[in-house]
């Protein structure tokens, strides 16, 4: 589940985004270049789509309900760790307010 969840992360972003995996099912993608928060909405409505679609696995249909959390540079943060964690806290109240959506 987590290769064919990072397959389609790879498959949904633009060339430009790097995707990658910190820990047990969580992703993180940076969207360099991404000025426009429609732009960003965007792409977590193509990831959230994408990342729903169920997974066929031993003759069952595996299914997620994920969750996304934004941060923006410099607006959340100036350095890593002050992203990681605003967009840490918003991944919560995505998980909150319900599944398959994303929250700034």
């Amino acid at each position: 589940m987590l290769i064919e969840t990072g397959r389609r992360l790879l498959r949904t972003v633009r060339e430009c985004d790097v995707v990658s995996r910190i820990g047990g099912d969580e992703f993180v993608v940076l969207l360099p270049e991404t000025g426009e928060e429609a732009s960003v909405d965007a792409i977590c409505r193509r990831i959230l789509e994408a990342v729903a679609e169920p997974v066929a696995f031993n003759e069952q249909l595996l299914t997620t309900s994920p969750s996304i959390g934004v941060a923006l540079f410099p607006e959340n943060g100036a350095t890593w760790q002050e992203i990681y964690k605003a967009a840490d806290l918003s991944v919560y109240q995505a998980k909150r307010s319900r599944r398959r959506t994303w929250r700034w």
